[in-house]
């Protein structure tokens, strides 16, 4: 079993499959509990969610957004951003949407009430 060849939370493998947008291949990793999608790249700073988003991969990153914290999705990486500023940097509109009314923002050191804001927008 590919489980018991593999250190759980070694982020290598899942970072990789983000990073190419391999969704189907983070479906396996996450769902069998191989990697989890909160593990940081010491490297980079950066969780799987931020590999697929930096790399445009909408398919890998939705599925990532439903299985990483809230807690990680207010992570920033070595460079400061988050995955809002990621998402936004590469146009991912459902991915952005998927954030915000997910609310993963607010526990941001940038944010600010927005909920009349976004209220605002939706009837635009």
């Amino acid at each position: 079993v590919l489980g018991d060849h593999c250190v759980v939370d070694d982020c290598l493998a899942l970072h990789l499959a983000a990073r190419c947008g391999f969704a189907a291949v983070i479906h396996v990793l996450v769902t069998l509990q191989v990697s989890d999608a909160d593990t940081v790249d010491p490297a980079t700073g950066r969780t799987a969610v931020m590999e697929a988003i930096r790399g445009g991969h909408l398919s890998a990153t939705l599925l990532l957004l439903s299985r990483t914290s809230p807690a990680a999705l207010t992570r920033t990486d070595a460079l400061q951003q988050s995955v809002l500023h990621m998402a936004c940097q590469r146009g991912l509109e459902e991915a952005l949407a998927q954030l915000l009314v997910g609310k993963a923002w607010a526990e941001s050191r940038h944010h600010h009430d927005v909920s009349g804001d976004l209220e605002g927008a939706a009837g635009a």
